[in-house]
């Protein structure tokens, strides 16, 4: 729970998977993710991926974390079934049902499945209520994600003039920026959206780690902010400047 409300106070991903070990309990889990659930964080219906060549021996051996598991999904998935005859399918489907009636599960190889299997997963909250998925067509713009580790500054002052450098666009066409960087006596905790930035001093440590989302990003100017051994870093001319594509 402290990990994942960490990430999401760093870096706010769209999503963030959670993949516990295979002998937790589902529904613990879950009741500990709520906790930290308000109009930014919301959960998605958990997954449970059952591995056909060991729930026997797994449901003998741990039968209450077994149960647990698919009576707390919001859909069980069969994996390694793509070999399986249509009865031995079906006799698996009977022993899930059996813990669980209700139970909605998958059967086939997740390449079978039409795009709808995939945006549903990404888009069914936990209480089974569906959000509405943004409708994306060839014009929308790709942004590039760009971050760091093991930041430093030299000051406030200076990452003061950093960040309000950044909404001018001196570092790219940067949309959304946010991060913690360590100082002497505690760290800086930093957002920038929406053409404003905004800055919290605290006497903890937190990692340092920092993150970029846009397009153009001068990714070799902004290193020669946060590392010691900037000097080594060469900076390419704006208008040479070729854009890197990033995977959000």
């Amino acid at each position: 729970m402290t990990i994942a409300n960490t990430i999401s106070n760093t870096i706010s991903p769209d999503y963030l998977v959670v993949e516990p070990t295979g002998v937790a309990k589902l529904g613990n889990i879950l009741k500990n993710l709520q906790r930290i659930e308000y109009e930014k964080i919301r959960l998605l219906s958990p997954l449970c991926i059952l591995d056909i060549e060991s729930m026997r021996s797994y449901g003998n051996e741990f039968p209450d974390i077994f149960r647990d598991q698919i009576c707390s999904a919001g859909q069980v998935i069969l994996s390694k079934t793509e070999n399986m005859s249509e009865r031995e399918r079906g006799e698996l489907i009977s022993e899930v049902k059996s813990i669980s009636p209700d139970a909605v599960i998958t059967d086939r190889h997740y390449m079978e499945y039409p795009d709808k299997w995939w945006n549903d997963i990404l888009c069914t909250y936990l209480d089974g209520s569906s959000k509405i998925p943004e409708n994306l067509n060839e014009s929308t713009i790709a942004l590039d994600t760009f971050s760091l580790s093991d930041v430093t500054v030299g000051g406030i002052g200076s990452f003061m003039c950093f960040m309000e450098n950044i909404i001018r666009g001196e570092y790219g066409d940067i949309i959304r920026s946010k991060g913690s960087i360590p100082l002497k006596n505690g760290s800086i905790i930093f957002d920038v959206a929406g053409g404003r930035y905004s800055f919290l001093l605290t006497d903890t440590f937190e990692d340092a780690k920092v993150i970029f989302i846009g397009n153009r990003i001068r990714r070799q100017k902004i290193r020669k902010i946060f590392f010691n051994n900037s000097e080594k870093i060469k900076i390419l001319p704006f208008s040479g400047y070729r854009r890197e594509s990033s995977v959000l």
